[in-house]
């Protein structure tokens, strides 16, 4: 009953999204809507807000976060998000989505989730 919010009341879920996504202005390579998988995969807390950039700094060959082409961005890595089977799958599907969709690649991603 209290993991929901209400008109009257914020539910501890909302709570927890604000606090993973605390001090905002920052781009969620492990979105926060995908905690529950990543939990699966004992993808630890600092690990999920160790991986996050500046949105400012966040763009790729065809799209800007916030503007141009975002909603396609954030569709496209959630889908890599539930296509991989474990977290290392995930970090490899998303280096090679990141080298031809980022301007500066994989070396766009935080360092935590580039592969060499």
């Amino acid at each position: 009953m209290g993991d929901l919010s209400t008109d009257t009341h914020i539910g501890a879920r909302d709570v927890i999204e604000a606090n993973i996504r605390h001090p905002g202005g920052l781009h969620e390579w492990l979105q926060v809507a995908e905690t529950a998988r990543f939990k699966r995969w004992n993808v630890s807390m600092r690990v999920i807000q160790d991986a996050r950039t500046l949105t400012s700094e966040t763009f790729g060959r065809n799209f800007i976060h916030g503007g141009a082409g975002s909603g396609d961005f954030h569709i496209a890595t959630r889908a890599l998000i539930q296509r991989a089977r474990d977290f290392n799958h995930f970090k490899l599907l998303l280096n090679e989505w990141a080298d031809g969709a980022l301007i500066n690649g994989r070396y766009s991603l935080p360092e935590s989730l580039v592969i060499e």
